[in-house]
């Protein structure tokens, strides 16, 4: 017992080394910068749910999600809330790359106020 006592105080009083590193500054790219210029056309997957409504104007949250996926199903109720508070000024679209008829079974049980799309590449 005294042994276990005296080793659990050495642990306690061992100094810790552990430290984040340095913060390092990165700068951002992108491929194609897109700044002022003209938004390119969405092209989206066969729509299982819902509709997409005009996007000019409005600020366009796209979710990339699965059925098979726990995150992305607790977020739904949340994208949903989203799209009715915000519906003036917010267009809410779901893309899976899961089958049609997958996501309109998963779609009956979890209904969405907004536009599910499915594209299976």
């Amino acid at each position: 017992m005294t042994i276990a006592i005296l080793a659990a105080l050495a642990l306690h009083a061992a100094p810790v080394k552990a430290e984040y590193p340095p913060y390092t500054k990165k700068e951002l790219y992108a491929k194609t910068d897109l700044r002022g210029k003209k938004a390119p056309k969405m092209v989206w997957g066969q729509t299982v749910a819902g509709t997409i409504p005009s996007l000019k104007g409005k600020v366009v949250l796209v979710d990339f999600w699965a059925t098979w996926c726990p995150p992305c199903r607790e977020t739904l109720p949340e994208l949903s809330g989203f799209q009715k508070k915000f519906a003036k000024d917010l267009v809410v679209v779901g893309v899976s790359d899961e089958p049609k008829a997958k996501l309109t079974e998963f779609l009956a049980k979890t209904p969405v106020s907004y536009a599910i799309t499915s594209d299976p590449a």
